[in-house]
């Protein structure tokens, strides 16, 4: 009988991971006195130079129990030079963030801005500094494509990350499996196609009407608002277009109610993939993303909008409202649907990616962003908690009397959780 294990993987506790066992197998195999079997230590490491198998070591012999020299990791790298840079720790300033106790998802965003300008800085002084090649055995200045950024969870930072660098003159990519309707060209224009099916839907209109195919001003919808507080502000939008005090900003309204009705007339008289086609050269929206920063990948994403649509118009004829709920369905159950991927192994740009996509790759520099994140404890008590030592444990619900409490019971289970 053969095993092989690693107690680093309790990492999986989340997913029923039983590190215990494989505690118990290793104390067994590794007795002595037990004469029928061999335990042998996997722990040379063939990929990382020095200063990273020693900032390993160092940090998982304070943290993890029962971390003895047979379970630290020793070089297999044969190099042992000055191009070895130190591993290092910076640490962002983002008191002026929690002073003003900002939501948990906007923190995390103005927290991954402030990081990704960091990033920068310490890129913009590695690139082309002098690095040691193991696999060439040479030594070559280092470029942008042997930096990667690797990260916990991509939501919310990959995209902020993304953003600044694109800004700052820094080509990335971010390598994810998920995210594509997340991005802003897809959210805009899925927008559109809600206001064609129903322009009466709020947020929709909004952000339409905001945006580079709307071409209103902030100032332009809160006037709108003003002048007509109650209702929907699809009502107020309606009001102004043929009641608003501003003249020029009373027929703009107008003219914009026209175009949606124009469309609605086009997407009923065209194949659901033509429409969407005339639709963006319509508006011009296909050149405007081509114009800005990262605007091939932008308009790759659009051109994926509309083969989707025409794999979806051959299997169902139910126009715009059937694609809106196709799309409905498939970001409710949380299929994974990367951004359309351009570029190659050899291209010279900054991968952005979680340490998990990051399994079995290999870059000469690594950014571990968003090492500040708080651990995610939000599953541990909703409902029915579960402990295989410990057991079941239910909330008590009064529905007569309307409210509802946590149990005697529950309380250990999630500590336990917690802690494991």
């Amino acid at each position: 009988l053969f095993m092989v294990g690693d107690i680093k993987q309790s990492i999986y506790k989340f997913r029923l991971a039983e590190p215990e066992i494989f505690m118990q197998k290793y104390n067994h195999y590794k007795d002595e006195s037990n004469t029928g079997s061999t335990k042998i230590d996997l722990n040379q490491n063939f990929r990382s130079k020095r200063a990273v198998i020693d900032t390993v070591n160092q940090v998982f012999g304070q943290i993890m129990a029962g971390y003895d020299e047979n379970a630290a990791l020793y070089q297999g790298v044969a190099y042992d030079g000055p191009l070895d840079y130190p591993t290092q720790l910076h640490l962002i300033d983002n008191r002026v963030e929690e002073e003003m106790e900002l939501e948990d998802e906007i923190a995390d965003m103005k927290n991954a801005e402030l990081e990704a300008h960091a990033a920068v800085k310490i890129i913009r002084e590695s690139l082309g500094k002098p690095i040691f090649d193991v696999k060439k055995q040479q030594e070559r200045a280092l470029s942008r494509k042997d930096i990667v950024i690797l990260m916990r969870a991509t939501k919310n930072y990959a995209d902020v990350f993304q953003k600044v660098f694109t800004e700052q003159n820094i080509p990335a990519y971010v390598d994810d499996s998920n995210g594509y309707f997340d991005t802003v060209e897809i959210q805009v224009f899925l927008n559109v196609l809600r206001v064609v099916d129903n322009r009466k839907q709020d947020l929709p209109l909004l952000s339409l009407l905001y945006s580079f195919i709307g071409g209103f001003e902030m100032e332009e919808l809160i006037e709108i608002r003003l002048e007509h507080r109650a209702g929907s502000y699809f009502e107020a939008f309606l009001h102004y277009s043929s009641a608003g005090q501003v003249k020029p900003l009373q027929e703009k309204c107008a003219r914009m109610l026209q175009t949606i009705e124009a469309w609605k007339d086009t997407a009923s008289a065209l194949p659901l993939e033509d429409f969407l086609w005339n639709l963006m050269w319509d508006t011009g929206y296909y050149t405007y993303c081509g114009a800005l920063p990262a605007g091939g990948q932008r308009q790759a994403n659009l051109r994926a909008l509309i083969d989707k649509a025409r794999a979806f118009q051959e299997v169902n004829y139910s126009g715009i409202y059937g694609f809106l709920s196709y799309v409905h369905a498939i970001q409710d159950r949380k299929v994974p649907m990367g951004q359309v991927k351009l570029v190659g192994e050899n291209d010279d740009i900054v991968r952005i990616m979680t340490i998990h996509k990051s399994k079995g790759l290999e870059f000469p520099m690594v950014i571990a962003a968003g090492l500040g994140k708080k651990f995610n404890f939000d599953k541990t008590g909703k409902g029915i908690v579960l402990h295989k030592d410990l057991g079941l444990g239910m909330t008590r619900v009064e529905p007569d009397a309307h409210w509802y409490r946590k149990t005697l019971i529950q309380t250990p289970i999630e500590r336990k959780i917690q802690k494991e």
